[in-house]
């Protein structure tokens, strides 16, 4: 299964978009959230620069995700298809 997961977060930090992660996984639990989000792929947003506090389990404090950034004037699609 293959999806994108797109959500506004206001007024972003790097503090809000760790919480919204760890809120994902409290909602749908950690299995799921391994299983559904093993991939976070990004720009080079500041606001995803705590890559421990996104990629590592506020749970079980175990890895839950890999993270990769990815340049927004390259497109991705050319590599991949």
């Amino acid at each position: 299964m293959q999806f994108i997961l797109l959500d506004l977060i206001k007024k972003p930090n790097q503090q809000k978009v760790v919480e919204y992660f760890d809120e994902l996984e409290e909602r749908i639990g950690t299995n799921a959230f391994i299983e559904l989000v093993p991939v976070i792929l990004t720009d080079r947003d500041p606001n995803f620069i705590d890559m421990k506090g996104i990629c590592f389990s506020k749970i079980t404090g175990e890895e839950r995700c890999k993270l990769f950034f990815y340049d927004p004037d390259e497109s991705i699609f050319d590599k991949l298809f």
